[in-house]
């Protein structure tokens, strides 16, 4: 399997390319919509939580440590969200290109798990700026939370696939699962401490 994956590793660029060229297809700035929109979403989730609502972690009276908190859960949340809803369309989108040309099937899923680890890198960078202009590095403790990454991508890539199949089946999983994770989100410690 990784030998075949290897052999069409053009064709998976080739897909994650597309997907971020149609994305900023006709837009005045371009790419750079891919840094702008989740810097803001950051100064936003910083802002909001820090200055306008207060928000502080139980037994500190730091006034960024909670926004902190948010917005490293929901970076990671974001990104496990959209490598499984992704997962929805994956083979309906790919319908026609399943059905007329000869490629490994198991491209598909990497392709997509690229794509939504580009999209989580993009917004984790510019969120690793933010903590080293503030002083808050973690420094060699964010390594703890390398293991938790894999089981998550392990996780999501395969409830992706599985979604994937049965939504080309069952047309109401898709429509299912997205709202499923409305309530799975609320019912995680993210906007709250544990």
């Amino acid at each position: 399997m990784f030998r075949s994956l290897w052999h069409f590793r053009g064709f998976i660029a080739g897909l994650v390319r597309r997907d971020f060229q149609s994305r900023t297809a006709r837009t005045l700035w371009g790419r750079a919509w891919l840094v702008i929109e989740p810097a803001i979403q950051i100064v936003i989730y910083v802002v909001i939580f820090s200055e306008v609502l207060r928000a502080r972690l139980p037994g500190t009276q730091d006034r960024l440590s909670y926004s902190i908190y948010v917005t490293a859960g929901l970076l990671s949340w974001n990104y496990f969200a959209e490598l499984v809803l992704s997962g929805r369309t994956l083979f309906l989108e790919h319908a026609d290109l399943l059905r007329t040309v000869r490629f490994p099937r198991s491209t598909l899923p990497i392709a997509m798990l690229l794509r939504s680890a580009i999209n989580a890198a993009i917004p984790a960078l510019i969120f690793a700026v933010l903590l080293i202009g503030l002083g808050r590095w973690p420094g060699t403790l964010l390594l703890a939370a390398l293991p938790y990454l894999a089981i998550q991508t392990v996780l999501g890539l395969g409830l992706a696939v599985l979604v994937g199949t049965l939504n080309v089946f069952i047309r109401d999983v898709g429509n299912a699962v997205g709202v499923l994770f409305q309530f799975w989100f609320w019912l995680t410690p993210i906007v709250y401490p544990l």
